[in-house]
């Protein structure tokens, strides 16, 4: 498991300008936001969320950025869906526990 700093060197390393953190290595206000609205439990992270209202709603997903942060620390991830019928709202993403600790702690 890796340190904040490392993964900030490997998304600099890989992008020349970082995606997921600011130039001073603090994570970006996006990013923190989403590793707060995200949902975990002991080994899944359920990443997506309804926005409006009435018929004016749409399912906006934080995968991205829980994808490159867990790739950077060489954490190994898998993704599925538990939803009844298949719905977007059922999208997750499984991983150690270490890993969902180094996600809380990032926020």
């Amino acid at each position: 498991m890796k340190t904040q700093e490392q993964i900030f060197k490997a998304d600099k390393k890989i992008n020349n300008t970082p995606i997921l953190f600011k130039q001073n290595g603090e994570l970006k206000k996006i990013v923190k936001n989403a590793l707060n609205r995200a949902t975990y439990t002991s080994t899944t992270i359920h990443h997506t969320r309804t926005v409006g209202s009435g018929r004016f709603i749409t399912i906006q997903s934080d995968f991205y950025y829980f994808k490159n942060l867990l790739e950077y620390a060489g954490c190994k991830y898998s993704t599925g869906n538990d939803a009844p019928r298949g719905g977007q709202n059922g999208n997750y993403i499984k991983c150690s526990k270490k890993a969902i600790e180094l996600l809380k702690s990032l926020s």
